[in-house]
């Protein structure tokens, strides 16, 4: 895997290097060099498929992400409810809008 990793970061390195020494007009060619050194990137990519502890972390991620709608919605009620009661409750000089509620609330 070390290996791997240096095939693809030396070549990434000195893509960059050529990058940033090149006159700034020429954009058809930064186009074209920020094309190469999004391939070593991608094979950096391909390469964490091999690891079982990143598959477990992206696993992971994509379990929580399908709870994040309830939460979000659950968030919304909460925030909901107590700037109304806020908004209720204070003064209308110190709280003049139930936008300025919420965003205490939050």
């Amino acid at each position: 895997n070390i290996i791997d990793v240096l095939a693809v970061a030396v070549p990434l390195c000195l893509r960059i290097a050529s990058i940033t020494l090149l006159p700034l007009g020429d954009h058809e060619h930064l186009l074209s060099m920020c094309l190469h050194c999004a391939s070593p990137v991608l094979r950096l990519l391909k390469l964490l498929r091999g690891f079982e502890s990143f598959m477990l972390l992206f696993e992971a991620f994509k379990r929580a992400f399908a709870a994040l709608p309830v939460l979000l919605f659950t968030l919304a009620i909460i925030v909901l409810c107590f700037s109304s009661f806020i908004f209720i409750a204070e003064s209308p000089s110190n709280i003049t809008t139930l936008p300025r509620a919420m965003w205490l609330t939050i």
